[in-house]
């Protein structure tokens, strides 16, 4: 049996999630909430867990900092996020910081089914979502041949985390002071990131369209 953990702050989505235990046996989800500070210390517990799916909202910094955290945890296997719309900045994002499998709040349940049962697969992104990636200009190269992503398209740890507290609001200078770097430095693995993830500045994340599902 596979064990899953489920974090949402959808109740929707964490009672469809659960529903998947009641009508395959194979399939057990044995965490399901919407509290971070549980779902983490569930986590690291000690408890198996097969897959991890977390359910992000537009672009919740606050999500993607665990989104981020689980998928450098060598204790966890599965990272698997599902989003609510098909935002490409935000699927771009979660490529670069390592997500493999994303899927949409919407697909069936046969779909998530089908999904968590493939322990072989090594990545998956919905059809819908994935038409929509591709289309958002440049695309990189290895969206449009359908290849893996190459370690020089991911976020270094620094960058990540340089990233993640822009978006949050902080300014470079207390970035800088945060993380005990010069603006010069903040500025070098802010470009790089963008660079990665097609975008030419911060702005793009929050003012590009989402497409409705």
């Amino acid at each position: 049996m596979r064990e899953f953990a489920v974090f949402s702050c959808c109740q929707f989505t964490l009672k469809g999630m659960n529903c998947i235990s009641k009508n395959d046996e194979s399939l057990r989800c044995s965490l399901s909430t919407n509290n971070i500070s549980i779902f983490i210390s569930s986590l690291y517990s000690g408890v198996q867990i097969n897959d991890v799916i977390i359910n992000i909202q537009s672009c919740s910094v606050g999500v993607l900092r665990l989104i981020s955290s689980c998928i450098r945890s060598s204790s966890l296997k599965r990272i698997i996020v599902m989003v609510d719309n098909s935002h490409a900045p935000t699927l771009r994002l979660l490529c670069a910081l390592g997500v493999r499998f994303i899927l949409c709040k919407f697909d069936s349940l046969d779909n998530i089914c089908e999904v968590l049962k493939k322990t072989t697969l090594k990545k998956y992104m919905s059809s819908y979502l994935k038409s929509v990636f591709v289309k958002y200009p440049p695309p990189p190269r290895w969206a449009k041949e359908g290849g893996e992503v190459n370690d020089e398209e991911l976020f270094t740890k620094r960058e990540s985390d340089i990233i993640l507290d822009l978006f949050q609001g902080i300014s470079p200078w207390n970035v800088a002071k945060k993380r005990f770097i010069s603006i010069k430095t903040v500025s070098a693995h802010k470009l790089n990131a963008l660079k990665k993830i097609r975008m030419r500045n911060l702005n793009e994340m929050f003012i590009t369209t989402s497409k409705k599902i």
